[in-house]
């Protein structure tokens, strides 16, 4: 596999470390030798990435950057390590540490950090103080190409498995209200519906999870199927009002709109684009006071 290569200011997307601390390391303390281009632009390594977030862990714990720069590169690792394995860690730290894990294609660490986060706050804490920062920053990092696509995906995956294996663990509430969460046809972003199917469980309601991209016809048969208390549904990728307005109309043909809920970046930065009577939601733990 070919090795990428990080420009400085993608090594600052990175930590957080700005770019002029970071030559002033590598002038003075010798943390880094990137290579350099003809123009002298320099580029960094994956290994230099990993060891970038490891310094910031230390220095960000109140490590003098003269004391990193003495360690041995396996010293650096333990010492990271350390901190990371001590109680009361930040979620910053957290967050450093699972990118360093993502950089790394480490299922095993990703899974590990998420467990341990799972016991420490439950999964719906962990989502809200932790993954969707880190999930923000994931695509910051993307933008940028600092992450790559694969990188992104992979670990987009193991969330998506370890939310699913959760959700299984908890039990159906037979008689409780019944709820059919979906997407539309053009809508992808699945994690936070996943989520939110999750906290709804965990409240006692009767989910029927149809995922993304369900076409409005799909979700009418199962509408009269299920014979659904209450629709969700979530708009993330960027939509034209029109388009929002479009589908709720097609929907409002065969479900009542009083009952249907939406939430998504889009419900937050969009408030005056859905038809009267639809129930909006910003944040999910505010969905019990909208159900009976």
């Amino acid at each position: 596999m070919e090795m990428k290569e990080y420009s400085i200011k993608e090594i600052e997307e990175f930590t957080g470390i700005k770019a002029h601390t970071l030559r002033i390391w590598e002038q003075r303390y010798g943390l880094f030798n990137p290579k350099r281009s003809s123009t002298n632009i320099r580029s960094y390594s994956d290994d230099d990435v990993k060891k970038a977030l490891n310094i910031n862990l230390l220095y960000s714990n109140g490590w003098k950057i003269s004391k990193i720069a003495a360690l041995s590169a396996e010293d650096l690792i333990l010492e990271a390590e350390k901190i990371v394995g001590e109680s009361g860690k930040s979620d910053d730290q957290q967050l450093d540490f699972i990118i360093r894990y993502i950089v790394a294609f480490d299922e095993g660490g990703i899974v590990d950090s998420l467990e341990e986060l799972y016991q420490e706050k439950g999964l719906v804490q962990t989502y809200t103080d932790v993954l969707i920062p880190l999930l923000v920053r994931i695509g910051n990092l993307w933008q940028v190409g600092a992450v790559s696509v694969a990188q992104e995906h992979f670990f987009s995956n193991i969330l998506r498995e370890f939310i699913l294996l959760k959700t299984n663990e908890l039990s159906i509430n037979e008689g409780s209200p019944k709820m059919v969460l979906f997407l539309h046809e053009n809508e992808m972003h699945e994690l936070g519906l996943l989520m939110t199917q999750y906290f709804l469980k965990e409240q006692g309601i009767n989910c029927f999870y149809l995922g993304a991209k369900v076409p409005t016809a799909d979700l009418k048969k199962c509408v009269q199927s299920v014979k659904p208390d209450y629709l969700l549904t979530s708009f993330v990728s960027r939509i034209h009002k029109d388009q929002i307005r479009a589908i709720v109309n097609e929907i409002a043909t065969f479900f009542e709109l009083k009952n249907l809920i939406v939430c998504g970046y889009q419900v937050e930065h969009n408030p005056t684009s859905f038809p009267e009577g639809v129930k909006k939601v910003k944040r999910i733990t505010d969905l019990p006071s909208f159900l009976k």
